[in-house]
């Protein structure tokens, strides 16, 4: 039947994207928990790079940079195709 073999082929990398965002979520959570003390009085939007520079250094803010740059150009490629498939 295809539409078994279709969800059959989607399962294996659906669950592969949970567990990966289960993981990274996890992970800010551990990390929000750990640096809490650090984190009194910063703005909502500097806490992830305050933690990044006190746990990497000044490397850890090139690298929140770096990961969010490509995060966004994921989002606008899928929107871009989204959007595509609905005007054609």
């Amino acid at each position: 039947s295809t539409t078994r073999d279709l969800f059959m082929a989607a399962l294996g990398p659906s669950i592969f994207g949970v567990t990966l965002l289960a993981g990274i979520y996890v992970g800010l959570v551990y990390l929000g928990a750990h640096y809490a003390p650090l984190l009194q009085g910063v703005l909502p939007e500097l806490m992830l790079p305050t933690v990044a520079n006190y746990a990497i250094g000044n490397f850890g803010n090139v690298l929140i940079a770096v990961t969010i740059l490509f995060s966004c150009f994921t989002t606008a490629v899928a929107l871009n195709n989204m959007y595509a498939r609905y005007v054609c």
